[in-house]
């Protein structure tokens, strides 16, 4: 996901700024006729969708680290992805894990603990991890759990949705932040007002903001663009 780092993004931003000014700048070129039918069918899926009610397939965790800001200037933050549990705020998740060949995903059932024999030397108990897209097998540890990033807001906001494109567009989106992040200082302060086990609640929370499938359908559905939705609510 390199192409999303801050010094692609400035020197898209710079084409786009220099194409404007010379009067060379193209906008996208309108939808077709079998585009515009199905964008149709999508929305009458969506439709269908809200009437009977949402629950994702999988949760995207975002986690920022230190030095969070809406400027220009890079903070670090790791992605990583998980099948839902059957509790909203996490109980029962299990983590997901990406194939090193492929952009396929590796999900639970396919992770096992077995011993593997080489020759020449001691049996080995280990964990093995096997891609149902491109049948690799894999060390589990070989796989990829987490997604390390230091990028700009703008690329934040590209990097979430991309990773939410792979996911089929089936996920909450779940965001914590650092413990010396306004976000988790302000929960903290409100935690310890109400004292007891609200305090060890908002430590395992940290500042936890959630953008549940439901309402990004229903957001888009009212027209309103994806990007600008993600970057919303990730500097909310």
């Amino acid at each position: 996901m390199s192409e999303y780092g801050p010094g692609e993004s400035l020197k898209r931003q710079r084409q786009i700024y220099d194409e404007e000014k010379a009067g060379t700048y193209k906008p996208p070129a309108p939808l077709s006729g079998e585009e515009l039918e199905a964008l149709e069918r999508q929305i009458k899926v969506l439709d269908k969708m809200l009437k009977e009610g949402i629950k994702a397939k999988y949760k995207l965790e975002i986690q920022f680290g230190k030095n969070r800001t809406t400027i220009v200037k890079p903070y670090p933050g790791v992605m990583s992805c998980w099948l839902s549990g059957t509790k909203f705020h996490g109980g029962g998740d299990e983590k997901i894990f990406e194939c090193p060949r492929c952009d396929g995903w590796i999900f639970p059932e396919q992770i096992s603990q077995r011993t593997i024999q080489v020759k020449g030397r001691e049996p080995e108990f280990c964990s093995i991890s096997v891609c149902g897209k491109c049948g690799g097998i894999w060390r589990s540890e070989q796989t990829v759990g987490e997604r390390f990033f230091n990028l700009t807001v703008q690329d934040w906001t590209y990097a979430i949705l991309k990773m939410f494109r792979r996911l089929q567009m089936d996920a909450d989106l779940y965001l914590k932040f650092h413990r010396e992040d306004i976000r988790y200082r302000t929960m903290m302060e409100m935690a310890r007002d109400r004292g007891g086990e609200e305090i060890a609640k908002a430590r395992k929370l940290r500042g936890l903001h959630i953008y549940p499938l439901r309402n990004i359908v229903k957001d888009v559905g009212n027209g309103s663009e994806m990007y600008s939705r993600i970057r919303a609510f990730i500097t909310a």
